[in-house]
């Protein structure tokens, strides 16, 4: 059984500015009902939306946060965090 849930109506036309909060805001649901996340690429700092969900779920202790071992500077720096780093 799966349950989607979306605060905004999904097949509505989103500004950039829009799109960027609302999926803020998504990932930290996808965090919240998680057992793991596995992060594979992020970007760094406020402006990339996994960047903020894993930086929550790793300070907040949400969930365990797998973050893929590369030299990205996103990636480096949640593992950095407390993020598990994986191959």
């Amino acid at each position: 059984m799966m349950l989607l849930v979306s605060e905004i109506n999904p097949l509505r036309t989103l500004t950039k500015m829009d799109a960027t909060v609302h999926f803020m805001n998504r990932n930290k649901y996808i965090y919240a009902i998680s057992e793991h996340t596995f992060v594979v690429k992020s970007g760094f700092g406020s402006r990339s939306g996994t960047w903020s969900g894993a930086e929550q779920a790793i300070k907040k202790k949400i969930t365990k946060v797998y973050v893929r071992d590369i030299s990205y500077e996103g990636n480096l720096k949640l593992i950095e965090l407390g993020g598990i780093p994986y191959k």
